[in-house]
């Protein structure tokens, strides 16, 4: 049996980083709210593949490594507003 194809598998993945701010009260009741609060959110952040020379995995995905396709990166904001 030969090693010549194995690609080590080693990585680290950050799936989704959240981010979020409540606005202080004393600021909220100024606008005239009871309560605000604002979130960014993050998927797919990033994928660190560590290899050995030769050993080092050449895909894009090591949980998919068939695939030609990367997992898509998204951002998405929120606001949260209680009158």
């Amino acid at each position: 049996m030969s090693t010549y194809y194995v690609e080590s598998g080693s990585y680290l993945k950050i799936r989704n980083i959240e981010l979020g701010y409540t606005v202080p009260k004393s600021f909220a009741d100024k606008l005239r709210l009871q309560r605000a609060r604002i979130a960014l959110r993050a998927d797919n952040v990033a994928t660190i593949k560590k290899g050995w020379g030769d050993n080092a995995f050449t895909g894009l995905d090591p949980e998919y490594p068939g695939s030609t396709y990367p997992n898509p990166f998204s951002m998405t904001m929120s606001l949260n507003v209680t009158f």
